[in-house]
């Protein structure tokens, strides 16, 4: 049984993730589907002895799954906690997350932008933020950046109450994702499968880009 070095290599990361009040300890990119197969493999072995009348081996294996599924959910708890603090508070750095939390984090920023927006201003929608930093340059080998010309932005970013009534938008299903570059640093981040409405003229310009797809509704 490798449960011991599982049980270390999980035990130092909760203890570093603990420790870490502003920022994310580093943990390997396929982090959670390793332990997760793990955690597998030593379930089917604990069946095994079992099976065999092993009750003994088999339950003192299961004790230790338990604890590594227990040690796994503090750590997923923790990480998660920082990732929603993030959201509203640039003390927390999101250096190395993995890319399923950055996509996590990627989501809740766009929900928190676009709810403080609304109230505000009582509106909703295009609310674009900051794309999150990616520490894996192969993790966005298929994304493209694509930059919008100053005059586009400004058109649709800076518009009167009555411009906003008038414009068009189309609903769109993103097929390929892409980062839209805005005015001030800013940047509209769409991942694949994601449906929403976006300006007809940066939805053109996707179009041809063979990013994205209208979403007719009969």
């Amino acid at each position: 049984m490798k449960v011991g070095s599982v049980a270390a290599h999980i035990k130092e990361i909760k203890r570093d993730e603990k420790r870490r009040k502003d920022g994310f300890s580093p943990i390997e990119r396929n982090f959670y589907a390793e332990v997760r197969d793990e955690l597998e493999r030593l379930q089917i072995e604990a069946k095994k002895y079992f099976d065999m009348g092993d009750y003994e081996n088999g339950g003192a294996l299961t004790e230790e799954i338990t604890k590594l599924k227990n040690s796994l959910e503090e750590i997923v708890d923790l990480r998660l906690r920082k990732i929603l603090m993030a959201t509203v508070s640039e003390s927390i750095k999101t250096k190395n997350l993995t890319r399923d939390e950055m996509d996590f984090y990627n989501d809740m920023k766009l929900m928190v932008e676009n709810f403080r927006k609304f109230l505000i201003t009582g509106e909703r929608g295009n609310v674009v933020v900051e794309p999150l930093p990616i520490q894996d340059e192969t993790n966005n080998k298929n994304e493209e950046r694509v930059e919008v010309q100053e005059e586009e932005t400004s058109k649709n970013l800076e518009t009167t109450p009555q411009e906003k009534i008038n414009e068009n938008y189309v609903l769109i299903r993103v097929v390929a994702p892409v980062t839209v570059a805005l005015s001030g640093n800013r940047a509209l981040v769409l991942r694949k499968e994601d449906v929403l409405h976006i300006p007809e003229m940066i939805y053109k310009g996707l179009l041809k880009r063979g990013k994205v797809a209208e979403i007719k509704i009969e």
